[in-house]
C-alpha cells in the first residue's frame, strides 16, 4: 500500500500457494474449493493495496514443520528457486520485500512453507542475475536480472540485533489518494482474508 498507493511504484505480490491446505473460518469448503475462495480474497486485497498478483502454483499441503519437508513436497529446492527466479527475471523488480525469513531452528522457527519461501527469496536474489542458472529461461524478452535490494520483514524487538540491521521504517499514518491512511488501507486489505478469520 505504501509504495503503490503513496509513491506510485509498480507493485507485485508473489504467492507460493493458494492456501488450499488451510482451515476455513467462514464455511465448509476445503481443498480446491478453499483455494478458489482464498484466491479471490487475495485478489480483492491486492486491488485495495494496488498490487498485481502472481501465483507460483505450489500445493498447500497443510502445516509443514520444516523447509526440508516443504521443498520435498514442492519438487525440490532447485525447482522452487527456479520458479521464483523466473518471476524475478520476467517482472524485473528493483526491490524485493519478503515477510518470511530463513530461520529454520527453534525457538523462532516458522511454518515450513514460510521457511522455504524465505530461503528461496534469498537464493533467487543472487541467482536471477546469474546467466548460468537455468539459461533455458533466457530469451529476447527475459534475461538475467539483478534485484538492487532485498528486505526481510523484521519482527524482532531485540535492540542489540536491530543495531546490526539496516532498518527501514514505513510511516503507515501517511495518507494515500482518497484520504485513507496507509495503515487503514493495509487493514482493509487484511480484512478481505475472511476464510482465515481476519475480518
Amino acid at each position: 500500500a505504501y509504495y503503490a498507493r503513496l509513491r506510485g511504484v509498480t507493485s507485485y505480490s508473489i504467492f507460493f500457494t493458494r492456501g488450499e491446505g488451510g482451515q476455513n473460518e467462514i464455511g465448509s469448503e476445503l481443498g480446491e474449493e478453499l483455494g478458489a475462495i482464498r484466491t479471490n480474497e487475495t485478489l480483492e486485497a491486492a486491488r485495495i493495496l494496488g498490487s498485481e498478483v502472481h501465483f507460483l502454483g505450489f500445493p498447500d499441503f497443510g502445516f509443514s514443520k520444516s523447509a526440508k519437508e516443504t521443498f520435498r513436497k514442492w519438487g525440490g529446492r532447485d525447482s522452487v528457486v527456479t520458479r521464483l527466479v523466473w518471476c524475478i527475471r520476467a517482472l524485473k523488480p528493483d526491490i524485493v520485500i519478503t515477510s518470511h525469513d530463513t530461520i529454520t531452528t527453534k525457538p523462532n522457527r516458522q511454518h515450513g512453507n514460510h521457511q522455504a519461501a524465505g530461503i528461496s527469496v534469498y537464493e533467487a536474489f543472487a541467482k536471477a542475475a546469474d546467466p548460468t542458472f537455468h539459461p533455458e529461461q533466457l530469451s529476447d524478452t527475459v534475461g538475467p536480472w539483478q534485484v538492487r535490494k532485498l528486505y526481510f520483514r523484521n519482527r524482532s524487538q531485540d535492540s542489540a540485533a536491530l543495531k546490526t540491521l539496516h532498518v527501514v521504517d514505513i510511516d503507515i499514518s501517511a495518507s494515500a489518494t482518497g484520504g485513507s491512511s496507509i495503515g487503514d488501507l493495509a487493514f482493509s486489505a487484511l480484512q478481505k482474508h475472511r476464510s482465515q478469520g481476519l475480518d
